[in-house]
């Protein structure tokens, strides 16, 4: 169960964390309503990567906790999360992590949509988002 974004990217989103319209963040416009239907132009691909580097910007060293919290285990929950930055003696607030977890789902798909143009440089990039 779940919401989910497919077409030339594909993904879910992140549980009571990430909205369906995130890809606005990257220069996606809808193109209908029941799903959302997004395009992103070749020509606007740097607003992906632009959008990319400012995800990376905002996480700032939650990135690596991110990582490498992710990389252990994907299910997520904040005891979970403050126990894990506890027992690596991360020098962060654990509560700040609602917020940053924000920034590092969107970032998830930005990486995909940044990948997709770096295969297709010419091509729009087509997916759609369950409301």
């Amino acid at each position: 169960m779940g919401r989910y974004y497919d077409g030339d990217i594909e993904g879910k989103f992140w549980f009571a964390v990430q909205d369906s319209d995130d890809g606005e963040f990257f220069g996606a416009e809808e193109t209908n309503s029941n799903y959302i239907n997004y395009c992103v132009l070749s020509k606007n691909k740097d607003k992906v990567f632009k959008g990319v580097d400012e995800c990376k910007k905002q996480l700032g060293e939650w990135l690596t906790i991110f990582d490498n919290y992710f990389h252990e285990d994907s299910a997520y929950s904040d005891l979970k999360i403050e126990d894990f930055i506890a027992n690596n003696h991360y020098k962060v607030n654990a509560k700040d992590y609602k917020v940053k977890i924000i920034w590092y789902a969107r970032l998830m798909m930005g990486i995909k949509m940044k990948d997709f143009f770096k295969d297709n440089p010419d091509n729009n990039l087509y997916f759609e988002a369950e409301l």
